[in-house]
């Protein structure tokens, strides 16, 4: 996988038979997506036909779908958007992960989903963690990284504390690669590591994306998107 940089989307080159993009803060959006009104919960949709124009899911932070032409998303400012593959079943997944969602394993239930619905093996999707926020950046309360801990996440790998004033420094306090959270859930869903690819953005200190952290959460949100095309 690789990213491919243009003036207004980021691209993701996922294999044949797929377009993926992020959006940047100037794009426009090049095709009508299929989102949710998202509630940073646990929820899956899953989408059997090509649905009616203008529908946005209610109450989902995961759709499904194998509708060849259908460009489904998800909506981000800080939280990690993962656009899933798996060209052998002819299926896609876009999946909306804060923290809340992450602790819900979200990633697992999705893919879980697309086992269920559409026969997948973990062993050939490939996934991408879009731009969010990173760990040096994601500044934490003691209460979040405690969640983190009792859900089972190895905290050796996700988590760091620098002692000082965190109220006063943004770099002090707890810190979360939710990024990483999110590719140990990918991993432990039997994903391959060589098939997961984090674009390396970190919203907050990259100004072409929306940050919820940085400019509070009224901000525009970045869309995540993936799509099956006709012609594979």
């Amino acid at each position: 996988m690789e990213r491919i940089d243009n003036e207004s989307l980021l691209e993701y080159s996922m294999g044949e038979g797929v377009w993926a993009f992020s959006t940047r803060r100037c794009s426009q959006m090049p095709c009508n997506v299929l989102t949710a009104k998202q509630v940073h919960g646990c929820k899956v949709a899953v989408i059997d036909e090509m649905p009616t124009p203008g529908l946005e899911l209610d109450g989902y932070d995961a759709i499904v779908t194998g509708v060849r032409g259908l460009a489904i998303g998800v909506r981000t400012a800080d939280c990690v958007p993962v656009l899933m593959y798996d060209s052998l079943k002819g299926v896609i997944a876009a999946v909306h992960s804060g923290w809340r969602g992450t602790v819900q394993r979200i990633c697992q239930k999705t893919i879980f989903t697309m086992r269920m619905r559409f026969g997948s093996s973990p062993a050939d999707i490939v996934a991408v963690l879009g731009p969010s926020i990173g760990r040096d950046s994601y500044q934490v309360g003691e209460e979040v990284v405690g969640i983190l801990k009792e859900q089972g996440f190895p905290l050796n790998e996700i988590w760091y504390f620098a002692s000082g004033d965190a109220s006063q420094d943004r770099s002090l306090g707890h810190h979360i690669d939710i990024k990483a959270a999110n590719r140990f859930l990918l991993e432990e869903s039997g994903i391959p590591s060589r098939s997961i690819y984090d674009c390396g953005i970190d919203t907050f200190t990259a100004p072409a994306f929306f940050s919820a952290r940085r400019e509070t959460i009224m901000t525009g949100r970045t869309v995540s998107s993936i799509m099956l095309l006709n012609n594979k």
